[in-house]
């Protein structure tokens, strides 16, 4: 015990003598690490024409919140193994950071294997707010190398500030700094940073989370990652009128919780990004990966868009890709695996933008419509684009587009659509049109030759000059399994296809030569065998079950399951069950507006509408139904009519019907509306137990 008394009585003094208090004022000569750590008790400077070395290994602790003032060179160079320290007594109080001002008249001052950490840009002053670690005014020929700055905070730029200064920031980490603006560094009025081997991550801000460039600030990045910064506005990046150059870069895993997951570029920003990976970001509202705006005109070249997100289904979009009011020119990118319940999985394109896309893949994104492209009151032109295997949950699973909106196909360098599905419509699923000009459509290869409304609606919108079908059509039978594969030819029952939708593209019927779908025994819905309903029926294209109680489409609520428009065709030997969707108001199990259809040997049950006719919606229609049971099915609600059958302007036959056990509104069982049905004498029909809830016709509303 004496002897351990000892050596702490000599060892103690020492560590105490090797402290070395610096006053305020200015500084410059030597601090070798002999008499570090340096305790920094005032606001020091290092004046114009002097110089200051720091050694390797040294501490530089401020007792208080003080500034470093540099207006003549710095040159703290440690190394690999021995860093600089610059921190805080009291990392609650912190200091005021590195202020480089006015120095380009200097030798180049650096800040070589160095370590910055809580620093905090505090006070009233007009520059006092700015640099949490390090503060550039008028100061380029300062170079940033193989540092980390980190846990640093400021209003604007909360690691680095740049003002009129274009330093070198080389292999140097950047982070879990925060700002209002810049969170990891902003570059303010001509600043232009030349950045290799950067990483900023974990920074956080109200606009620009890892980096903000404002004010023909031309930064340029090579070899940065950019990762896991937040902020409101451009979770990963914001440039606002400036032109910044980014290459050889990634663009990972950030987030906003506005706009601009990844990217925000608005007020007539040009900035450039080539050979750049921007994925996994995600933002509440527009533009997971990018979203660019205010009459910008970015461009991105060699440019992977992939896996980003927005998850809010209140009209945002543009998963990958948003741009509102910009003119983005996009060559050589992939936009894939992007995913929104909003409008554009890939790209979202709105209010009087204009895009270019040439040499381009848009596939396998996923929205609530326009899987691969929405397109809203603006213009985009296609040049050697392919757009395929998007999915929607509505409309247009390739492209949907609306508003005197355009799109312009490069005749010369043609582009492909095809495989796009909009899981809940079957109305457009590679492209959906809303109150647009007529559009012509010129491409290499599409999904079939010969679109129908399966493809493309409203088809009378469009023209088309298609080369190439993905999927070759014919004028036969097919055959549909539950076990089958879409990769078969479906043309006969040791070959079938798996989905009914798909076997939907792939035939046509004819007058001359009706064709049939032949389905085999089983349950065909989403969840087992991934069908998507609803079923958009075609003109002499019969669908036949294998037997009624063992051949089932269950659209599990889904959607509705069938929907016969303006066709001559027949359904028979089927369970239609669990037909529903909030946006279809009218016909649960099948909806029949103008068609000559004939339904025979049918179960239809548990299906319901949120207006008239739960089990079938008929209009304009003179449909023979034979041997239907029709129960179980409901038009919810007060308003609502025809619990198992609405018909309108039609005039059915019905031979062995049975109407039994619905429920609506008024008249569960059956509603005749200004329609006039045969019932088979010989055949007779059954109409009983049906309940209304205000028992205006149980059974019959005429």
């Amino acid at each position: 015990m004496e002897k351990i008394t000892f050596l702490l009585s000599i060892i103690f003094p020492l560590i105490l003598l090797s402290q070395t208090h610096i006053p305020a004022g200015n500084v410059n000569g030597n601090w070798v690490f002999e008499n570090s750590p340096y305790i920094i008790d005032g606001e020091i400077s290092i004046q114009s024409e002097d110089l200051l070395t720091i050694e390797p290994a040294v501490e530089v602790i401020f007792s208080d919140h003080y500034k470093f003032n540099i207006y003549g060179r710095l040159l703290a160079e440690g190394t690999e193994s021995d860093s600089i320290y610059f921190t805080a007594e009291n990392a609650f109080i912190g200091w005021h950071g590195l202020r480089f001002s006015n120095t380009n008249s200097q030798d180049s001052s650096k800040v070589v294997y160095c370590r910055l950490e809580y620093g905090k840009a505090e006070g009233t002053g007009l520059y006092e707010v700015f640099g949490g670690a390090i503060f550039l005014n008028q100061s380029s020929n300062v170079l940033i190398n193989n540092c980390l700055i980190k846990n640093n905070s400021a209003e604007n730029g909360g690691g680095i500030f740049c003002y009129n200064s274009s330093p070198e920031i080389l292999n140097t980490t950047i982070s879990n700094n925060d700002a209002d603006y810049g969170g990891g560094i902003e570059c303010y009025f001509n600043s232009n940073p030349n950045m290799n081997n950067v990483i900023i991550t974990g920074n956080s801000a109200i606009e620009g989370g890892g980096f903000f460039c404002k004010n023909n600030s031309n930064s340029n990045l090579e070899n940065v990652t950019i990762e896991s910064n937040t902020a409101d506005y451009g979770g990963g990046f914001y440039s606002y009128d400036s032109f910044p150059y980014i290459i050889d870069s990634n663009i990972l895993n950030n987030e906003a919780n506005h706009d601009g997951g990844g990217i925000h570029i608005s007020e007539n920003s040009e900035a450039i990004f080539e050979n750049v990976l921007i994925s996994g970001n995600s933002t509440a509202f527009n533009g997971g990966g990018v979203f660019c705006c205010g009459n910008s005109s970015p461009i991105f070249n060699n440019v992977t868009i992939s896996n980003n997100f927005v998850p809010s289904s209140d009209d945002p979009g543009g998963a990958g890709f948003s741009c509102w009011g910009a003119s983005p020119v996009l060559s050589n990118v992939t936009i894939t695996e992007n995913n929104t319940a909003g409008g554009g999985g890939g790209i979202e394109c709105s209010y009087n933008s204009s895009l270019i896309i040439t040499n381009g893949i848009i596939s396998r994104n996923m929205a609530g419509s326009g899987g691969g492209i929405s397109i809203y009151n603006s213009t985009i032109n296609l040049s050697r684009v392919t757009i395929s295997e998007n999915i929607s949950g509505n409309q247009g699973g390739g492209i949907v587009f609306s508003y005197d909106s355009e799109i312009v196909f490069d005749p010369d360098n043609r582009c492909n659509i095809y495989c796009n599905n909009g899981i809940n419509s079957n109305l457009g699923d590679d492209i959906y049109a809303h109150n647009i000009n007529e559009c012509n459509i010129i491409v290499d290869t599409f999904t079939v030759i010969e679109p129908t409304e399966y493809q493309v609606h409203p088809i009378e919108d469009f023209t088309f000059d298609i080369q190439n079908g993905m999927i070759e059509a014919v004028n036969a039978d097919l055959y549909v399994n539950p076990t089958g594969d879409n990769n078969n030819s479906g043309l006969t029952a040791d070959d079938p296809l798996k989905n009914i939708f798909y076997a939907l593209q792939k035939i046509i019927g004819v007058e001359s030569n009706p064709v049939s779908i032949f389905l085999a025994n089983g349950t065909y819905s989403p969840s087992q065998t991934n069908e998507s309903f609803f079923i958009l029926c075609k003109d002499y294209v019969d669908i036949i079950g294998e037997s009624r109680e063992n051949t089932i489409l269950d659209a599990e609520e889904s959607n509705r399951v069938f929907s016969s428009l303006g066709t001559t065709h027949s359904i028979k030997n089927l369970t239609i069950k669990n037909g529903s969707h909030p946006n279809y108001r009218n016909g649960g199990g099948i909806y029949i507006d103008g068609s000559n259809i004939e339904l025979e040997n049918l179960l239809i049950t548990s299906n319901s509408s949120n207006s008239r006719g739960g089990g079938i919606y008929c209009r304009d229609s003179d449909p023979i139904l034979n041997s239907v049971r029709i129960e179980n099915n409901s038009a919810n609600g007060f308003n609502g009519f025809g619990g198992g059958i609405y018909f309108y302007d039609s005039n059915p036959f019905l031979s062995s019907v049975t109407i039994s056990n619905n429920y609506a509104g008024s008249g569960s069982g059956i509603v005749l509306n200004n329609s006039n049905p045969v019932l088979d004498a010989e055949n007779r029909c059954n109409i009983y137990n049906n309940n209304s809830e205000i028992n205006y016709g149980n059974d019959i509303f005429l």
